[in-house]
Protein backbone atom coordinates (compact mmCIF):
# COMPACT_ATOMS: atom_id res chain seq x y z
CA UNK A 1 0.00 0.00 0.00
CA UNK A 2 1.10 3.29 -0.52
CA UNK A 3 -0.33 5.44 2.31
CA UNK A 4 0.02 9.27 3.15
CA UNK A 5 -0.01 9.97 6.93
CA UNK A 6 -0.87 13.62 7.63
CA UNK A 7 0.30 14.44 11.85
CA UNK A 8 -2.95 17.24 12.07
CA UNK A 9 -1.97 20.66 12.43
CA UNK A 10 1.55 23.01 13.43
CA UNK A 11 3.21 22.22 16.20
CA UNK A 12 2.09 23.94 19.21
CA UNK A 13 2.42 27.86 19.59
CA UNK A 14 2.02 27.75 15.62
CA UNK A 15 -0.81 29.48 13.66
CA UNK A 16 -3.68 26.25 13.22
CA UNK A 17 -1.96 24.18 15.91
CA UNK A 18 -4.97 22.73 16.77
CA UNK A 19 -7.19 22.21 19.91
CA UNK A 20 -5.97 22.16 23.80
CA UNK A 21 -7.80 20.71 26.45
CA UNK A 22 -6.81 18.37 28.79
CA UNK A 23 -4.17 16.79 26.50
CA UNK A 24 -2.95 19.07 23.76
CA UNK A 25 -3.89 17.89 20.33
CA UNK A 26 -0.67 18.61 18.02
CA UNK A 27 1.58 16.67 20.42
CA UNK A 28 -0.63 13.91 20.33
CA UNK A 29 -1.64 13.64 16.89
CA UNK A 30 1.97 13.48 16.04
CA UNK A 31 2.46 10.71 18.92
CA UNK A 32 0.14 8.51 17.44
CA UNK A 33 1.09 9.40 13.18
CA UNK A 34 4.46 8.96 14.13
CA UNK A 35 3.95 5.20 15.75
CA UNK A 36 1.62 4.60 12.76
CA UNK A 37 4.20 5.44 10.44
CA UNK A 38 6.51 3.39 11.70
CA UNK A 39 4.35 0.40 12.15
CA UNK A 40 3.24 0.96 8.29
CA UNK A 41 7.02 1.31 7.40
CA UNK A 42 8.14 -2.01 10.05
CA UNK A 43 5.23 -4.25 7.58
CA UNK A 44 6.81 -2.96 4.04
CA UNK A 45 4.54 -0.47 2.86
CA UNK A 46 5.18 2.39 0.88
CA UNK A 47 4.63 5.36 3.91
CA UNK A 48 4.80 9.42 2.85
CA UNK A 49 5.00 11.88 6.39
CA UNK A 50 2.07 14.83 4.82
CA UNK A 51 3.18 16.74 8.35
CA UNK A 52 3.74 20.70 7.99
CA UNK A 53 5.06 21.33 11.23
CA UNK A 54 5.39 25.11 10.42
CA UNK A 55 3.28 27.85 8.99
CA UNK A 56 2.38 31.39 8.86
CA UNK A 57 -1.30 31.09 8.54
CA UNK A 58 -3.75 27.73 8.97
CA UNK A 59 -4.38 28.18 4.89
CA UNK A 60 -0.88 28.02 4.12
CA UNK A 61 -0.83 24.77 6.39
CA UNK A 62 -3.91 23.03 4.75
CA UNK A 63 -2.24 24.01 1.20
CA UNK A 64 1.14 22.18 1.83
CA UNK A 65 -0.54 19.47 3.60
CA UNK A 66 -2.44 18.67 0.36
CA UNK A 67 1.01 19.75 -1.95
CA UNK A 68 2.99 17.25 -0.22
CA UNK A 69 -0.08 14.30 -0.41
CA UNK A 70 -0.35 14.96 -4.26
CA UNK A 71 3.55 14.64 -5.02
CA UNK A 72 2.80 10.79 -5.51
CA UNK A 73 0.26 8.44 -6.32
CA UNK A 74 -1.17 7.52 -2.79
CA UNK A 75 -3.87 4.50 -1.93
CA UNK A 76 -5.01 6.56 0.90
CA UNK A 77 -4.52 9.63 2.44
CA UNK A 78 -5.13 9.78 6.44
CA UNK A 79 -5.22 12.84 8.60
CA UNK A 80 -5.07 12.33 12.54
CA UNK A 81 -6.61 14.70 14.23
CA UNK A 82 -8.09 15.34 18.00
CA UNK A 83 -11.67 16.54 18.69
CA UNK A 84 -13.08 19.04 21.07
CA UNK A 85 -16.43 20.98 21.74
CA UNK A 86 -17.60 19.00 25.01
CA UNK A 87 -18.62 15.49 23.47
CA UNK A 88 -17.15 12.52 23.16
CA UNK A 89 -15.62 9.28 20.76
CA UNK A 90 -14.46 8.97 17.83
CA UNK A 91 -15.35 9.75 14.20
CA UNK A 92 -14.07 9.69 10.56
CA UNK A 93 -14.60 12.21 7.70
CA UNK A 94 -14.54 11.33 4.46
CA UNK A 95 -15.35 13.02 0.76
CA UNK A 96 -19.56 12.70 0.42
CA UNK A 97 -19.55 10.68 4.23
CA UNK A 98 -18.47 7.70 2.27
CA UNK A 99 -18.82 5.07 4.09
CA UNK A 100 -15.96 2.50 3.00
CA UNK A 101 -14.22 0.00 4.64
CA UNK A 102 -11.24 1.52 5.75
CA UNK A 103 -13.16 4.27 7.34
CA UNK A 104 -15.78 2.05 8.64
CA UNK A 105 -12.79 -0.47 10.59
CA UNK A 106 -10.81 2.67 12.03
CA UNK A 107 -14.65 3.37 14.13
CA UNK A 108 -14.72 0.24 15.22
CA UNK A 109 -11.17 -0.41 15.97
CA UNK A 110 -10.80 2.78 18.27
CA UNK A 111 -14.38 1.58 19.68
CA UNK A 112 -13.43 -1.57 20.55
CA UNK A 113 -10.22 0.36 22.88
CA UNK A 114 -13.22 2.36 24.74
CA UNK A 115 -14.41 5.02 22.79
CA UNK A 116 -18.04 6.02 21.83
CA UNK A 117 -18.27 5.43 17.98
CA UNK A 118 -19.38 8.00 16.52
CA UNK A 119 -19.34 6.79 12.96
CA UNK A 120 -17.76 8.53 9.31
CA UNK A 121 -19.29 11.53 8.74
CA UNK A 122 -19.33 14.25 5.76
CA UNK A 123 -16.09 15.97 5.84
CA UNK A 124 -16.40 17.32 1.62
CA UNK A 125 -15.54 20.85 3.06
CA UNK A 126 -12.22 20.25 5.21
CA UNK A 127 -9.92 21.01 3.17
CA UNK A 128 -7.61 17.94 3.52
CA UNK A 129 -10.63 16.05 1.93
CA UNK A 130 -11.49 17.53 -0.58
CA UNK A 131 -8.50 18.75 -2.08
CA UNK A 132 -6.62 15.57 -1.88
CA UNK A 133 -6.70 13.36 -4.99
CA UNK A 134 -6.07 10.17 -3.54
CA UNK A 135 -9.30 8.28 -1.16
CA UNK A 136 -8.68 10.20 2.49
CA UNK A 137 -9.91 10.24 5.55
CA UNK A 138 -9.59 11.99 8.59
CA UNK A 139 -9.67 10.66 12.20
CA UNK A 140 -10.90 12.13 15.23
CA UNK A 141 -9.67 9.80 17.81
CA UNK A 142 -11.34 11.13 20.44
CA UNK A 143 -12.20 14.77 22.76
CA UNK A 144 -9.26 16.90 23.88
CA UNK A 145 -11.46 18.73 26.39
CA UNK A 146 -13.45 15.76 27.67
CA UNK A 147 -13.10 12.58 30.17
CA UNK A 148 -11.92 10.71 26.58
CA UNK A 149 -9.01 12.48 27.38
CA UNK A 150 -8.04 10.22 30.44
CA UNK A 151 -9.41 7.40 28.35
CA UNK A 152 -7.12 8.15 25.41
CA UNK A 153 -3.98 8.32 28.85
CA UNK A 154 -4.56 5.17 29.73
CA UNK A 155 -4.65 3.43 26.79
CA UNK A 156 -2.03 5.37 25.41
CA UNK A 157 -0.76 6.03 21.96
CA UNK A 158 0.86 3.22 20.36
CA UNK A 159 -2.53 1.39 21.16
CA UNK A 160 -4.00 3.56 19.14
CA UNK A 161 -1.72 3.51 16.12
CA UNK A 162 -2.12 -0.60 16.43
CA UNK A 163 -5.87 -0.10 16.38
CA UNK A 164 -5.17 2.12 13.23
CA UNK A 165 -3.13 0.24 11.25
CA UNK A 166 -5.19 -3.30 11.75
CA UNK A 167 -8.28 -1.00 10.99
CA UNK A 168 -7.23 -0.20 7.76
CA UNK A 169 -4.82 -3.16 6.94
CA UNK A 170 -7.46 -6.07 8.37
CA UNK A 171 -3.64 -7.13 9.37
CA UNK A 172 -3.66 -8.98 12.77
CA UNK A 173 -0.93 -10.41 12.99
CA UNK A 174 1.35 -8.98 15.81
CA UNK A 175 2.71 -5.51 15.29
CA UNK A 176 6.98 -5.53 14.95
CA UNK A 177 9.05 -5.16 17.74
CA UNK A 178 11.23 -2.61 15.52
CA UNK A 179 7.80 -0.61 15.41
CA UNK A 180 6.21 -0.52 19.19
CA UNK A 181 8.70 -2.33 21.30
CA UNK A 182 6.41 -5.45 21.11
CA UNK A 183 8.13 -7.29 24.08
CA UNK A 184 7.07 -4.52 26.71
CA UNK A 185 3.40 -4.12 25.49
CA UNK A 186 3.42 -7.71 25.55
CA UNK A 187 4.05 -7.48 29.14
CA UNK A 188 1.71 -4.86 29.70
CA UNK A 189 -1.03 -7.08 28.37
CA UNK A 190 -0.09 -9.84 30.09
CA UNK A 191 -0.08 -8.09 33.68
CA UNK A 192 -3.79 -5.95 32.73
CA UNK A 193 -5.04 -10.09 31.87
CA UNK A 194 -3.29 -10.63 35.31
CA UNK A 195 -5.49 -7.98 37.39
CA UNK A 196 -8.61 -9.19 35.67
CA UNK A 197 -8.23 -12.69 36.98
CA UNK A 198 -8.00 -14.31 33.38
CA UNK A 199 -4.60 -15.70 34.27
CA UNK A 200 -1.89 -16.29 37.03
CA UNK A 201 1.18 -17.10 35.49
CA UNK A 202 2.78 -14.50 33.93
CA UNK A 203 5.99 -15.25 32.88
CA UNK A 204 4.91 -18.07 31.00
CA UNK A 205 2.51 -16.45 28.98
CA UNK A 206 4.32 -13.85 28.21
CA UNK A 207 6.75 -16.18 26.61
CA UNK A 208 3.42 -17.95 24.43
CA UNK A 209 3.00 -14.50 23.35
CA UNK A 210 7.17 -13.90 22.13
CA UNK A 211 6.75 -17.24 20.27
CA UNK A 212 3.27 -17.50 18.52
CA UNK A 213 1.86 -14.33 17.37
CA UNK A 214 -1.60 -15.76 17.22
CA UNK A 215 -1.42 -16.60 21.38
CA UNK A 216 -0.24 -12.56 21.32
CA UNK A 217 -3.11 -11.27 19.17
CA UNK A 218 -5.38 -13.31 21.23
CA UNK A 219 -4.33 -11.87 24.52
CA UNK A 220 -4.53 -8.42 22.85
CA UNK A 221 -7.78 -8.51 21.84
CA UNK A 222 -9.47 -10.35 24.90
CA UNK A 223 -7.50 -7.69 27.07
CA UNK A 224 -9.20 -4.63 24.86
CA UNK A 225 -12.70 -6.61 24.71
CA UNK A 226 -12.60 -6.73 28.90
CA UNK A 227 -11.88 -3.24 28.63
CA UNK A 228 -14.15 -2.23 26.22
CA UNK A 229 -17.16 -3.92 28.20
CA UNK A 230 -20.21 -1.95 29.43
CA UNK A 231 -22.26 -4.54 31.54
CA UNK A 232 -21.97 -7.42 32.88
CA UNK A 233 -23.94 -10.65 31.48
CA UNK A 234 -25.34 -13.49 33.54
CA UNK A 235 -23.92 -16.81 32.98
CA UNK A 236 -24.60 -19.81 35.73
CA UNK A 237 -21.84 -21.76 34.63
CA UNK A 238 -18.49 -22.23 32.42
CA UNK A 239 -18.70 -23.27 28.69
CA UNK A 240 -16.23 -26.56 29.05
CA UNK A 241 -16.38 -27.59 25.53
CA UNK A 242 -14.29 -26.47 22.56
CA UNK A 243 -16.50 -25.64 20.20
CA UNK A 244 -19.16 -23.73 22.41
CA UNK A 245 -15.75 -21.48 23.82
CA UNK A 246 -15.10 -20.71 19.94
CA UNK A 247 -18.22 -20.17 18.77
CA UNK A 248 -18.89 -17.49 21.83
CA UNK A 249 -15.35 -16.05 21.20
CA UNK A 250 -15.89 -15.54 17.82
CA UNK A 251 -19.43 -13.60 18.29
CA UNK A 252 -17.78 -11.32 20.21
CA UNK A 253 -14.97 -10.66 17.36
CA UNK A 254 -12.23 -11.74 19.98
CA UNK A 255 -11.00 -14.63 17.49
CA UNK A 256 -11.88 -14.72 13.88
CA UNK A 257 -10.41 -18.43 12.77
CA UNK A 258 -12.75 -20.90 15.40
CA UNK A 259 -10.90 -23.70 13.41
CA UNK A 260 -7.54 -22.75 14.21
CA UNK A 261 -7.95 -22.24 18.32
CA UNK A 262 -10.05 -25.50 18.22
CA UNK A 263 -6.99 -26.77 17.00
CA UNK A 264 -5.10 -24.90 19.73
CA UNK A 265 -7.68 -26.04 22.47
CA UNK A 266 -7.17 -29.34 21.81
CA UNK A 267 -3.25 -29.91 21.44
CA UNK A 268 -2.31 -27.32 24.23
CA UNK A 269 -4.03 -27.56 27.89
CA UNK A 270 -2.46 -23.98 28.65
CA UNK A 271 -4.39 -22.54 25.53
CA UNK A 272 -7.75 -24.32 26.80
CA UNK A 273 -7.54 -23.04 30.27
CA UNK A 274 -6.68 -19.38 28.50
CA UNK A 275 -9.38 -19.56 26.56
CA UNK A 276 -12.20 -20.87 29.00
CA UNK A 277 -11.21 -18.76 31.38
CA UNK A 278 -10.96 -15.61 29.13
CA UNK A 279 -14.63 -16.42 28.13
CA UNK A 280 -15.78 -17.00 31.46
CA UNK A 281 -14.44 -13.51 32.57
CA UNK A 282 -16.40 -11.50 29.14
CA UNK A 283 -19.66 -13.55 30.26
CA UNK A 284 -19.35 -12.45 33.89
CA UNK A 285 -17.86 -9.04 34.06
Amino acid sequence: MRIGINCGHTVSGQPGCGAVGRIDESVETRSVGKELIKIFEAKGHAVYDCTNDYASSTSENLATIVAMAERQPLDLFVSIHFNAGGGKGTEVYTYGGKAFDEAVNVCKGLAALGFRNRGVKDGSSLYVVRRTSARAMLIEVCFVDTDDAEKYRSIGYRRVAEAIYAAITNDTAAIPASASGNSADTAVIVNELKSLGILSNTDLWIRYCGKDSNIYWFCRKLRDYAYAKEKGETAESEYGEINDIAWDLNYRGVISDMMLWEKYMRNDTNVYWLLRKGLHWCRTH
